[in-house]
């Protein structure tokens, strides 16, 4: 049986980041995740009862539409905003929603705040092939899912 699964990944494509005061001792100036992204995968993994781990994961290259990310060094953030309707790992339809503005802040390492339509969310960051690769994650506890969302270095 195919089940169809409409998923909006609202975690991070619609992103507005809380801003760096000047007196933050992190300065964004020099962060990794500065600068012009492509949105090349969304995905999550989530668990119901005792059932296996379930994990689904969408290629957001075969979207008509090539969903972006741009983090600015002044903290200054924009993201695209999709809503991809799927059957598992397979994509059947792929919707541009609209592009958001925001900020952004580093917490430490790896962690970064995130606040959209009023949420505040803390993300890890994690770079990889020569910090051109960012994977995006979040855990909803009270759901058991964790989101994910890799982008690509422009």
């Amino acid at each position: 049986m195919r089940k169809i699964l409409t998923y909006v990944f609202v975690l991070l494509s619609i992103i507005t980041i809380t801003a760096c005061s000047s007196d933050d001792d992190n300065n964004s100036n020099n962060d990794l995740l500065i600068g012009d992204w492509n949105i090349v995968e969304l995905g999550y993994t989530y668990q119901i009862g005792t059932e296996n781990e379930q994990e689904v994961t969408y290629d957001t290259t075969l979207c008509s539409y090539n969903p972006i990310a741009e983090f600015n060094s002044s903290g200054s953030a924009k993201m695209s905003s999709i809503s991809i309707n799927g059957n598992e790992n397979e994509i059947l339809v792929c919707e541009y929603l609209g592009e958001f503005n925001g900020n952004w802040e580093k917490l430490n390492n790896n962690n970064y705040s995130i606040t959209f339509n009023g949420e505040t969310l803390n993300v890890e960051v994690v770079f990889s092939n020569n910090n051109n690769i960012a994977t995006l994650t979040y855990t909803y506890e009270e759901i058991n899912e964790e989101d994910r969302l890799v982008l690509s270095r422009q």
